[in-house]
């Protein structure tokens, strides 16, 4: 793993040639740290292979602001291989005049540092993002513009729903699983789904309901109840971004499943 000297060295690097040339570079030709500014709703998930620190099944969902000149800072839940960390992530970056974004962050976990590698949208306000540092994590992900402020009105009406990920051995069934269908919110705190899961290989028809709260920072929680034959009691958690018709979003009880998805206005 590089010492944070290192980090910081090459991240100054990289902020250089993003200030290159002296001349301000349009919009329709370039980047400059002003491209990655504001909120956003971020995820990443993946395997982080043997021999780190942790190892397994990971996954992280959170929100990120930057301040358009080279500092950000993240509040995310973190899922490693089933057991979940809160996990602030403040971090000096840096964006090319090729849009590609460099940042780097301590990781409390496990004493070292990770580093994000992405590549700014401007169409869409999406950085599709990877875990380049420390080598043998395969994480994926995506930065994407949130809204300044939100309430409950600020979900409403029918989203496309799907999750993927794995559930470890310890629960009542364990392996790949997955689910898709529809969730309709009122806008005043009220959801409803209709799903299909997929259960290591045995599928259920899935329907669930309750009530969900959205704070003023875009954070979204939905406690609910998965019917029988499970009767499993679960939360969803999740950030909102795009103005309300995207949802970034994960299991975060019970423990022991590491599954992120995404709710898409129809």
């Amino acid at each position: 793993m590089q010492s944070r000297a290192g980090v910081l060295v090459l991240l100054a690097a990289a902020l250089l040639r993003a200030q290159a040339p002296s001349t301000p570079v349009s919009k329709s030709s370039g980047c400059t740290a002003a491209d990655f500014s504001g909120n956003y709703a971020f995820t990443v998930q993946g395997y982080i292979q043997p021999g780190l620190a942790i190892s397994g099944d990971f996954g992280r969902l959170g929100r990120v602001v930057a301040d358009g000149i080279g500092n950000a800072n993240a509040i995310t839940i973190a899922d490693y291989n089933g057991v979940n960390a809160n996990e602030t992530l403040p971090g000096p970056y840096a964006v090319a005049d090729n849009c590609y974004v460099y940042w780097t962050v301590p990781l409390a976990s496990v004493s070292g540092y990770a580093s994000f590698e992405g590549i700014i949208s401007r169409n869409d306000g999406q950085i599709q993002v990877i875990v380049a540092n420390p080598p043998g994590a395969n994480l994926i992900g995506i930065m994407e513009k949130a809204p300044s402020g939100c309430n409950p009105s600020t979900l409403q009406g029918s989203y496309a729903l799907k999750f993927s990920g794995n559930v470890e051995p310890g629960l009542p069934i364990s392996g790949p699983f997955g689910r898709f269908g529809q969730i309709v919110f009122d806008g005043a705190g009220k959801a409803t789904a209709s799903t299909f899961a997929s259960y290591n290989g045995t599928n259920n028809q899935e329907n669930f309901s309750g009530s969900y709260t959205v704070s003023t920072a875009c954070h979204f929680t939905l406690p609910t109840t998965i019917p029988p034959p499970f009767s499993l009691s679960i939360v969803i958690e999740g950030e909102i971004s795009n103005d309300g018709n995207h949802v970034l979003v994960m299991i975060t009880s019970p423990p022991g499943a590491v599954i992120l998805g995404d709710f898409t206005k129809q």
